[in-house]
């Protein structure tokens, strides 16, 4: 077996690039006239062939757009519980959703834990956090609880003579796992987003396994007992840092995640803030008053995480070798972990998502039992933890909203028991997790005119353009109480998937934007991305030749669909129809595929379940209309050039050369007709701020 490593070399680049602008211009140089005049000839042809119609004749001729109604998804049905009980001590979960799905070979379960009361100054370690759950580790068991265990687990734990623990080496926990769950992971957020950007910050770290289905409750304990008491010393966090920096600093070459995670860092508020930046003239010597008071929180999404996780890995590694110096931020990072691990075994906040799917199940009481033995599960676990730790005090933390843990005496806890009910169908969709519910999510910055800030990355290989601009989001006109159907009659999401079918219109292979940015060549990739829950709608450039002129093909775009005769020309109701069949195709045929991910992500959206998600995505894209299209452009579109109103941000990032200085590609940016003011950022000067 033969293996291929391509490597990108960014000199090289430079070099072939050189080469074949040289190559270019003696070509163009050694032409007549005439050769010259041909050749503009065939690229002005070109370009209109971009911009030509189909004509209604050969539309006529083409198949009828597919009926969703021909696509096959698998039989299933749920049951909910509500998990609201007085008598709920110690327990985070608020909701348990049993899926049945018959014909699967296998069952999972996706809990999900709040993380609204987890103190600002401990987010960063979020994702080390989940990271030390997915890794190799050695467990503690409290002796007092060791003899349960033993009995509910496959652990073989061995109680040692006067002592309070028992360890387990790493090899003995990882055959555990391995002869109980196919597959598990731990995630911040939904697991059916957990591959994808743009949804930062998340309230919830989800726990997920797939197993047989008689083994859910001993997967999902067996993760749990990692959660809480695995071996997370100082050479296990140092080794699991260590190789997710360098994974990181790996992906921030390929700069897939510079303009997710350079964006809500900039629009969630903070004292470097898109709205500080452009009131102020900011300079490099400036940055570091703003060390002291910045929330690390802000430091949660992988782009800034490397120069986080460096200091972490820095500090560990000098305490390891003997460096006393490091001894203090070494007991930070330790700290915090145990930290995290107190909030888990105390969260009380009852708003927790239990999710099993199984092959099948006998009935509404056997479902019942599942979702109250694996809630029971957590609270035995977390009471275990509470009675064999110490009490943990919290200090003082500078950045707002820190929350003070509520660490109790385990011993006068009592077991939690209590009855669970079955949740109807017509209860409220009001979502179980609500982002804008702190500083972070959704109550992001307002500007008084567009502001665009560029990045001279010396990481990056190819350029990077993105914009996004908040979304004027109506209540909707809902009753809370009312039944789904009486809800769904008034369509309240019609702008949200107005939205949607218009960046499909758009941004369709031969749509108006594509052929505006990658059909002249200014750049490989552009996406338009509606993000309606979350409170924005972006654009983003990728891999662009050009920053400047793929920045202004798509202004130019927006300008010209101004016109009610050119909307007319190039908006038509074939579009509109390809359009809504493509987004129900797509969605149908994955959700079919990922059928408890997407039940569970249903759940979090407020649904009941995905039955109601399956009804209302379709009512409302089939209600869709010509109208729709337009009004959602006058209101969300045009406002990218008009600077009277709106509050855009935009990004340009690109590779740091010696080719232009920086100055003078930010004043070509600033050379626009549309109000935007371009500023120079220096990245690498925010380092010191995201630090332990």
């Amino acid at each position: 077996m033969v293996h291929v490593a391509m490597i990108p070399d960014p000199k090289l680049g430079i070099q072939i690039e050189a080469e074949r602008n040289l190559n270019q211009r003696n070509r163009i140089e050694n032409m007549t006239p005439e050769a010259l005049e041909k050749s503009r000839q065939r690229a002005i042809d070109a370009l209109e062939l971009t911009k030509a119609r189909i004509p209604p004749e050969v539309l006529a001729t083409l198949p009828p757009v597919p009926d969703i109604s021909k696509v096959q998804t698998s039989a299933y049905h749920g049951y909910n519980f509500q998990l609201d009980s007085a008598l709920a001590m110690q327990s985070p979960f608020g909701i348990g959703r049993v899926l049945v799905i018959p014909g699967e070979t296998s069952a999972q379960f996706q809990i999900s834990i709040p993380l609204s009361g987890l103190a600002e100054d401990l987010r960063p370690y979020l994702p080390l956090f989940t990271k030390l759950l997915k890794a190799s580790s050695g467990l503690m068991i409290p002796c007092s609880v060791a003899d349960v265990i033993k009995q509910t687990t496959c652990l073989p734990i061995a109680k040692p003579a006067g002592m309070p623990f028992a360890y387990l080496s790493s090899d003995q926990v990882d055959s555990a796992l391995s002869k109980v769950l196919v597959k598990y992971d731990v995630c911040i957020g939904k697991y059916a987003d957990c591959k994808y950007g743009g949804g930062w910050p998340n309230e919830v770290l989800t726990l997920y396994g797939s197993t047989k289905s008689g083994d859910i409750l001993h997967g999902f304990t067996l993760i749990v007992l990692k959660l809480l008491f695995g071996d997370f010393g100082e050479d296990a966090i140092h080794k699991t840092a260590a190789a997710e920096e360098k994974s990181l600093s790996r992906a921030k070459g390929t700069g897939a995640s510079v303009l997710i995670d350079t964006f809500p860092w900039l629009r969630i508020p903070g004292p470097l803030d898109a709205r500080t930046i452009a009131s102020s003239n900011i300079s490099t010597d400036t940055y570091s008053k703003y060390s002291a008071c910045e929330p690390l929180g802000r430091a949660v999404n992988m782009y800034y995480q490397s120069a986080f996780l460096s200091s972490v890995t820095k500090s560990l590694s000098q305490a390891l070798s003997g460096d006393g110096l490091a001894a203090a931020e070494v007991s930070n990072v330790c700290t915090a972990i145990l930290q995290m691990r107190t909030y888990f075994a105390n969260c009380t906040d009852n708003s927790g998502l239990a999710h099993i799917s199984l092959p099948q199940i006998a009935g509404s009481d056997a479902a019942q039992e599942t979702v109250d033995a694996v809630v029971d599960a957590w609270s035995s676990c977390s009471r275990a933890w509470c009675n064999s730790m110490q009490i943990i005090t919290v200090p003082d933390s500078p950045c707002q909203g820190t929350v003070q843990y509520r660490v109790k005496n385990g011993t006068t806890t009592p077991p939690r028991k209590r009855r669970r009910t079955g949740a109807d169908d017509s209860a409220a969709t009001v979502p179980l997790f609500t982002l804008g519910g702190r500083p972070g999510s959704t109550s992001y910055v307002t500007l008084n005119a567009p502001l665009g800030i560029h990045l001279a990355l010396p990481n990056l290989q190819t350029s990077y353009v993105g914009v996004q601009i908040p979304l004027k989001q109506l209540p909707k006109k809902t009753v809370a109480n009312a039944p789904f159907e009486e809800r769904i009659k008034t369509l309240p999401d019609r702008d949200n998937f107005a939205l949607r079918m218009l960046a499909h219109v758009l941004n369709r292979t031969g749509g108006l934007i594509k052929n505006a940015v990658r059909g002249r060549g200014y750049a490989y990739g552009v996406g338009i991305h509606t993000h309606y829950d979350e409170g924005y709608l972006g654009v983003y450039i990728s891999h662009a030749v050009d920053p400047q002129k793929a920045l202004g093909a798509f202004w130019e775009t927006i300008d010209m669909l101004q016109s009610d005769e050119k909307w007319n020309e190039n908006i038509d109701e074939f579009q509109l129809n390809a359009a809504r069949s493509i987004y129900l195709l797509r969605f149908y045929t994955d959700v079919a595929e990922t059928l408890a991910p997407e039940d569970a992500s249903a759940m979090f959206s407020g649904y009941t379940g995905l039955e109601q998600r399956l009804l209302w995505v379709r009512r409302h894209v089939e209600a869709i209309t010509l109208a729709d299209l337009r009004h959602a452009f006058i209101q969300y579109y045009v406002p990218f050039i008009k600077k009277s109103s709106t509050s855009a941000l935009y990004i340009v990032a690109t590779p740091h050369t010696a080719e232009e200085s920086g100055a003078d590609f930010v004043a070509r940016l600033n050379n626009n007709q549309y109000g935007v003011e371009f500023k120079a950022l220096e990245m690498s000067a925010l380092d010191p701020i995201i630090r332990i």
